[in-house]
């Protein structure tokens, strides 16, 4: 961040986490799952620590054909013991995290933050999505894009991410996070199937050429507008997409589009009477069980159960943080790369709208592309020097989305080039252009020119990809 523009709280060692304790998780895998639903989309969720005797109900064991006695079960737990963290400040707060997880580029980035309130008193619920570009102190790390938080953790204690996560949440908003829970590609797609489905209205029809379809792969993936009814895959493609048209083209659009996938979802586990279903339990527990993870414990997860079914979902107030000129967010480059800061400069600002977040007025999502490079953004050209189609476009688009300024995209004299060069024809822009270096692995070659293009632009660096160079998405 540039020096003093952003006065956040100081970035201390995190609080050493409790390690989760692994019994209970194949039951509590299926309550969260539901109870998730308790705020609009607990939804995404569910693994978590111990309690005694909850081994032979995860086996399916304690479960009889009487649909009243599970019911009576779940009824007990709700009843005893102590009240749900956040009750006594009648808030109750769970952050709910998204990432591709094992066999996905950046497995353990969370492009999906969202923070879901509820308040018990009044059987209000909130969901606020926090953009993956967000700037956020990370101890240890430095300032970072706040989707990192969950994947450095994930680095120092495999398995812990979300609590690293969740603190760093925590800090950036200033409210507490009672619980939270991770989930990946695959408990999304497949727990939407177990349910049947969900049933969406797609608010305006887009069409995104550029959907990740595996290493060096894209697809195209489009939607009408209207309500429809998707199952795992199509939501899935739904809440993923960001590079659509039609105003759909930006991480705040997919926020929103996230949001909604999740009050449908939590709408059809409820309509399904899954909480006195033991049988769909038992299925919900083997879909999830590798592929989510929470600190929730049984006992929280049947109270959240219990509220659940009192929230009305069209009182939910839906919200994404945006860099719109009345939001609260603006486009910023550190060391030549894309974040979001504050407009006003701190926290404090955000501070307050989190504290409020029941009593303000949905903001509306702007109908804008990602945002575009600041100008006081590095300029780049990028060049082809290989025989992959496109592949200077596809930079071209992710390094827009970083906050580079992309001036010029073609191909290399010579083809191919064995390896990516990157030439620093401005000398005062080298440390913007240190970034470079560890996204393609080339070191700074400083000269006016190369032989290797036709014309050299006006540009400060120019990027010459080789055979070594990797597809960005």
């Amino acid at each position: 961040m540039e020096q003093g523009r952003v006065n956040f709280l100081e970035a201390r060692e995190f609080a050493k986490p409790e390690k989760p304790h692994k019994g209970w998780r194949i039951f509590v895998s299926a309550l969260v799952l539901v109870g998730i639903g308790t705020f609009g989309y607990i939804v995404w969720n569910s693994r978590t620590p111990d309690v005694a005797n909850a081994e032979s109900i995860a086996d399916g064991g304690d479960f009889e054909p009487s649909y009243h006695r599970f019911f009576r079960r779940l009824k007990a737990f709700v009843t005893s013991g102590s009240e749900l963290a956040g009750a006594e400040r009648d808030r109750i707060n769970l952050l709910i995290l998204g990432m591709g997880g094992p066999g996905h580029d950046g497995p353990y980035l969370t492009d999906t933050i969202i923070f879901a309130s509820v308040k018990p008193s009044t059987n209000q619920a909130a969901l606020l999505s926090i953009p993956r570009d967000l700037a956020a102190p990370i101890p240890g790390y430095g300032w970072y894009k706040i989707n990192h938080a969950n994947a450095f953790g994930e680095e120092e204690r495999p398995g812990e991410g979300g609590v690293y996560a969740a603190q760093v949440v925590e800090k950036t908003l200033d409210e507490p996070v009672d619980y939270y829970v991770r989930v990946d590609f695959t408990a999304f797609e497949q727990l939407i199937d177990e349910v049947g489905g969900v049933d969406i209205t797609v608010d305006r029809a887009f069409v995104d050429r550029s959907f990740p379809a595996g290493p060096n792969q894209f697809t195209t993936v489009s939607f009408n507008k209207g309500a429809q009814h998707m199952d795992g895959k199509t939501a899935l493609l739904f809440a993923r997409s960001r590079h659509g048209n039609n105003g759909e083209g930006s991480d705040f659009a997919r926020a929103k589009r996230q949001q909604k996938v999740l009050v449908a979802l939590r709408e059809q586990l409820l309509s399904l009477g899954t909480i006195t279903n033991p049988a769909r339990i038992r299925r919900v527990i083997q879909t999830l069980r590798e592929h989510i993870t929470t600190n929730a414990d049984i006992t929280d997860i049947v109270r959240l159960l219990s509220l659940a079914q009192s929230i009305d979902t069209t009182t939910i107030k839906q919200h994404v943080l945006t860099n719109a000129e009345d939001d609260l967010l603006m486009n910023a480059t550190v060391n030549g790369a894309f974040l979001l800061q504050p407009r006003t400069g701190d926290y404090r600002q955000i501070h307050a709208f989190v504290n409020e977040l029941f009593e303000r007025t949905e903001r509306a999502v702007p109908l804008a592309p990602e945002p575009t490079a600041p100008v006081t953004a590095l300029r780049i050209a990028v060049y082809n020097g290989t025989w992959q189609a496109g592949l200077a476009t596809r930079w071209q688009k992710w390094l827009e989305e970083q906050g580079f300024a992309v001036a010029v995209v073609g191909n290399t004299l010579e083809r191919p080039l064995a390896k990516t060069q990157l030439i620093l024809r401005d000398a005062d822009a080298k440390k913007k252009a240190e970034p470079l270096v560890d996204v393609f692995g080339a070191g700074l070659i400083t000269a006016s020119s190369t032989s290797l293009i036709e014309e050299t632009p006006p540009v400060s660096v120019i990027v010459l990809l080789g055979d070594d160079a990797k597809e960005p998405y």
